[in-house]
């Protein structure tokens, strides 16, 4: 999930030059997906299908003389896109899609306020709580959509669950953000200030506390269907990333992250995708299976989003060329070869080889 304002605050905060725990080459083949008559194209999730989610901006050229050019939505699979409008929309943000092809997203209103919504069966259902800003960070596959609004006063958590909109919060505090869903309805996200900034897992109707040992913030961004949670943490000096898993936080660090993490998913197999700013504000895009941190180097790239990954290992997002011009990619996972393979197996029945049971 791309994360919200309260997230990204709290994680511009925890920045520090990091040393990458195990940093390897890409090894990821890359497609780049341009909606056809597009000036830019923004991919910002891909389910297990294939599908992706994102926007796109018109070409002048494309869309004739006398026509204004203008943004739309789009869900693209098996090399077929379709595009459609959400209503009052004058600014783009994220988008989520989920198993059956649902997408929930988030917009810029008239007065570039953020309001949400939810696209399925090419019918756009607003979702807005009144008397603040509305951002969307996550769907289900039950089409559950969690998130967080804002007002002057606070920022509430949410869910969206069988046609109604509840407010989400974490027992007294007055700020919570809900960062991500997974198909059991469990719920991760952040609740606190700017200075002290907790993790929280909400399961069974019970919220649960999430600190790093030793941090002094604690961020949770995604869940995997096994209860796995990937997120962020700072210890007043360096940030780094962590995978919770089976009560245990296991930690991994980024090469160059300056202004924090942009961006954190994980999928069912454990592996983990996202972006972050370095010092001078650029984004890097990498993957993380829990022993190996490979950074994604999208050629022609200046600068480089993840978004979302699927089941398969599949990466969704965008990158900016040498021209300024965005582009979605997609980065699929090269194969490893058979006698490799082989041989990976035969060192895992000695306890060399890292698996993950889900």
């Amino acid at each position: 999930m791309r994360l919200s304002p309260l997230s990204l605050s709290i994680l511009a905060l925890l920045g520090g030059a990091l040393t990458p725990s195990a940093h390897a080459a890409s090894t990821y083949t890359y497609t780049t997906f341009d909606v056809p008559g597009s000036s830019s194209t923004h991919v910002y999730d891909i389910n297990d299908r294939g599908q992706i989610a994102g926007f796109y901006s018109e070409d002048p050229a494309f869309v004739g003389a006398g026509a204004v050019p203008k943004s739309r939505y789009f869900v693209s699979g098996d090399g077929v896109y379709s595009a459609y409008d959400v209503p009052g929309t004058h600014g783009f943000s994220s988008q989520h899609i989920n198993a059956s092809g649902q997408v929930a997203g988030t917009y810029d209103d008239a007065s570039l306020i953020s309001q949400g919504f939810l696209y399925s069966g090419g019918v756009v259902t607003p979702l807005s709580v009144p008397g603040g800003s509305t951002d969307v960070a996550d769907i289900n596959a039950g089409g559950q959509v969690v998130g967080r609004s804002q007002s002057a006063s606070s920022i509430q958590g949410f869910i969206y669950a069988g046609g109604i909109l509840s407010p989400l919060n974490f027992p007294g505090t007055v700020n919570t953000a809900a960062n991500g869903i997974n198909d059991g309805g469990q719920i991760v996200g952040v609740y606190g200030t700017l200075s002290s900034a907790h993790g929280f897992l909400y399961s069974g109707g019970v919220f649960a506390t999430l600190d790093v040992p030793g941090a002094t913030r604690t961020v949770a961004y995604d869940i995997n269907n096994g209860g796995e949670i990937v997120g962020a943490y700072g210890d007043g000096s360096v940030t780094r990333g962590y995978v919770y898993s089976s009560g245990v936080f296991n930690s991994f660090s980024l090469p160059d992250i300056g202004a924090g993490f942009l961006s954190l998913e994980i999928n069912d197999r454990g592996q983990v995708a996202g972006s972050y700013l370095d010092a001078a504000h650029n984004a890097h895009s990498f993957s993380y299976d829990g022993a190996t941190l490979a950074l994604l180097n999208v050629p022609g790239a200046t600068q480089t989003f993840a978004n979302g990954i699927n089941g398969n290992g599949q990466i969704a997002g965008y990158y900016t060329d040498a021209d300024g011009a965005d582009h979605g990619f997609i980065a699929s996972p090269v194969p490893i070869p058979g006698a490799i393979w082989l041989f990976g197996s035969a060192l895992a029945g000695f306890g060399f080889v890292r698996r993950k049971a889900l």
